[in-house]
C-alpha cells in the first residue's frame, strides 16, 4: 500500500511484497490506464536547461530542438554510482558490489566460497541471507561498522510498513518516542545476535527490513563481524583483531 497510486492501487493480483517485475507490470499498467505514454518522449537526453525570462523552462534536448516546459523536474536518481570503501592493504580474491549482485552465481560464482559483505542495509542482509543457505556458500560474513536496526517484513501479522508509519497528527518526534520499544519487542537486542549496538536511536535512520537474516545469524549460518581493518591478499583483517580466510567481498556500501 505505501508505493500503490491513491487513484490506482495495487490490486489483490499483488503479493504484500512484490517482485521487480511485478512492480514493472504495475508502473506499465499505471501508464496504460492514464494515457502517460502518449505525452512522453523515450530515447530524448536533455542536454541544457534554462530559466525562461516569462516563466518556466527552455529544454534543449539531444534531438537539436529547443522546448518550453513549466516545470523541471530532474530526477537523475541516487543509486546508480556504487560507494566503493577503501581500506589498508590489498585483496587478491574477487570483488563486487551490491549494485551488480543478482544472484549467487551471476557476476561472480559464490557457491562453495568463504564471502565477506561489507554493509548492513538491506541490500547487504538480503545477499547475506541468500549466500548463507545451506549448499550456497561455504561461510559467510556480515561486516558492519555502525550496525542497524533489524526488523522482519512482518510485525504483528501486517507488513511491517503498515505498522512503523508515521502519523501526520503527531509531532514527528513523539512518534520516535513512543517507537523505541517496538524493535526490542519483535527482534530483540541486536547484540545478542553478534551485530553491533546501532549508534542511533530507532527511526532515526532507515531501518533495515529483514526476516532472515537473524534467523542465519542465530543458526550460524552467517557470523557477525565489526568494520574490516585491513586486507592482506586472501585474508580479511576486523576491527575487534580477527582475521578470515576469504575468497570474494561483496561491497553493499551504497
Amino acid at each position: 500500500t505505501a508505493i500503490s497510486f491513491n487513484d490506482f492501487p495495487l490490486d489483490e493480483r499483488y503479493p504484500d511484497f512484490p517482485h521487480h517485475t511485478e512492480i514493472h507490470r504495475f508502473l506499465l499498467e499505471f501508464a496504460e490506464r492514464f494515457g502517460l505514454r502518449d505525452h512522453i518522449r523515450f530515447q530524448t537526453a536533455v542536454e541544457h536547461a534554462e530559466p525562461d525570462p516569462e516563466g518556466g523552462w527552455r529544454i534543449r534536448t539531444s534531438d537539436g530542438e529547443t522546448h518550453h516546459f513549466e516545470s523541471l523536474l530532474v530526477c537523475n536518481g541516487h543509486h546508480w554510482d556504487p560507494l566503493l570503501p577503501e581500506f589498508p592493504g590489498s585483496f587478491s580474491g574477487e570483488t563486487i558490489h551490491s549494485h551488480h549482485y543478482i544472484d549467487p552465481t551471476e557476476p561472480l560464482d559464490l557457491r562453495g566460497r568463504r564471502v565477506v559483505v561489507v554493509g548492513i542495509g538491506n541490500s547487504g542482509v538480503d545477499i547475506v541471507s541468500e549466500l548463507s543457505r545451506k549448499g550456497v556458500a561455504e561461510r559467510v560474513f556480515l561486516s558492519t561498522r555502525s550496525g542497524a536496526w533489524v526488523i522482519p517484513k512482518y510485525a504483528f501479522g501486517r507488513p511491517v510498513d503498515q505498522v512503523f508509519k508515521t502519523n501526520p497528527r503527531l509531532p514527528l518526534g513523539l512518534q520516535r518516542r513512543l517507537a523505541q520499544a517496538l524493535p526490542r519487542i519483535i527482534s530483540g537486542k541486536m547484540e545478542s545476535f553478534g551485530l553491533p549496538k546501532p549508534n542511533h536511536r530507532f527511526l532515526e535512520a532507515h531501518p533495515t527490513v529483514s526476516s532472515e537474516l537473524l534467523l542465519r545469524l542465530g543458526s550460524g549460518d552467517a557470523a557477525a563481524k565489526p568494520d574490516i581493518a585491513a586486507l592482506d591478499g586472501d585474508q580479511v583483517r576486523f576491527a575487534d583483531g580477527s582475521v578470515e580466510t576469504a575468497d570474494a567481498i561483496v561491497y553493499a556500501t551504497g
